[in-house]
């Protein structure tokens, strides 16, 4: 009789697993879709980050980015022009089946790239607001770094859903520096419109905006990136232009000894 009555107090626990389990398998399913979407080969564009405090003046700082992705994976890399004080300095990027992912920054004082640990992945890159983890994926989710717990239809929004993901776990949540994401996905173009992220008190941190898209080459191409940090106020703002799909590059720009070098 107790052993029964114990199963009938856990039968409600059990509905809520099997429900989010289902859950998790249509967000996942979803993500996987985003995650696969065709990027082309090779690109090269001009970058304008422009950061604005809560106040004060706007700066301006302006990269050129390398991207190439084929069967071994995604490698990115941004070498800036300008200011002055950030010239030749670089930061790469390697998502790779085989050996995992890897960053490293190169600044001209250190003359060499320092390796990022993946323990500080969640570091904000150059006083921007995304961090190095943001950076290696401008509108995609690492599925290994997330369960995916519910998504649900927008209203009134058609082939709009809002995804909902937690960290795996406490060690992958300190790294990345999130406790929840929420993703607006465009279901029938596979693309995160809007990403926003809850820091480790479970408060709303900072939302990303993929605000304007366009087709090139067949390919859909973002434009501008905005960033807004709800705790301090900040904003980074990326502009794309002047891009360019299947661009002939060297390859030694997307390695360690290429960020050394000034590309």
């Amino acid at each position: 009789m107790k052993r029964l009555l114990l199963v009938l107090a856990l039968l409600p626990v059990l509905g809520a697993i099997s429900n989010a389990a289902a859950e998790d398998s249509q967000a996942r399913a979803l993500m996987q879709q985003v995650a696969a979407r065709d990027e082309g080969r090779r690109q090269q564009a001009r970058v304008e980050f422009i950061l604005t405090p809560g106040s004060g003046a706007a700066q301006v700082r302006i990269a050129t980015a390398y991207r190439d992705q084929d069967s071994e994976g995604r490698r990115l890399a941004l070498y800036f022009e300008s200011p002055r004080s950030l010239r030749r300095s670089s930061f790469l990027s390697w998502d790779l089946a085989a050996s995992g992912d890897d960053r490293w920054l190169y600044l001209p004082a250190l003359r060499r790239a320092r390796r990022i640990p993946a323990a500080e992945r969640g570091g904000y890159f150059l006083g921007t607001d995304l961090t190095y983890d943001d950076m290696r994926h401008f509108g995609k989710v690492d599925l290994a770094d997330y369960r995916f717990v519910s998504m649900r239809a927008l209203p009134g929004e058609a082939d709009l859903w809002e995804v909902e993901g937690v960290p795996l776990s406490a060690d992958i949540q300190a790294a990345l520096g999130y406790s929840r994401g929420r993703w607006v996905v465009d279901a029938r173009q596979h693309f995160v419109r809007t990403s926003d992220y809850q820091d480790a008190q479970g408060e709303r941190l900072k939302t990303i905006e993929y605000d304007q898209w366009q087709i090139l080459d067949g390919i859909l191409t973002a434009n501008r990136i905005t960033v807004r940090n709800h705790k301090t106020g900040h904003r980074t703002e990326l502009r794309f232009s002047s891009i360019v799909n299947d661009a002939d590059f060297p390859a030694e720009r997307l390695s360690p000894q290429g960020l050394e070098r000034g590309g």
